[in-house]
């Protein structure tokens, strides 16, 4: 079983919120974490997570960069990208064909 390697960046992290001014609570906010958590990262006491790196990729794509030296990490980071991209419109689910395929939950069942 493949163990996965965890991404410790936090004085990275700690270096982008100085160079931008920022508090600690106004870049948890933008994160979407805690100022505890937050810290706990800028201390290399926690790893960065995929969740955090999209939202770093997300809140400061020039200045952050690369991800991290992870391929996997940085391919989830580039799927859930792709998959929450709000210029690209969302598929039209056609009802009667999901009312055909009915109760046997989709197995053989084409909804085109």
């Amino acid at each position: 079983m493949e163990q996965r390697r965890r991404l410790f960046a936090g004085s990275r992290v700690r270096d982008l919120r100085r160079r931008l001014a920022l508090p600690q609570a106004a870049l948890a906010t933008r994160l979407g974490v805690s100022v505890s958590y937050l810290s706990q990262i800028e201390n290399e006491e926690r790893p960065l997570t995929p969740p955090v790196l999209i939202a770093l990729s997300r809140e400061f794509p020039d200045l952050w960069g690369e991800v991290g030296s992870d391929d996997s990490t940085a391919e989830l980071v580039r799927a859930i990208e792709a998959a929450t991209d709000t210029s690209i419109p969302a598929a039209t689910l056609d009802e009667a064909a999901v009312q055909r395929c009915g109760g046997d939950a989709g197995v053989g069942c084409r909804l085109d």
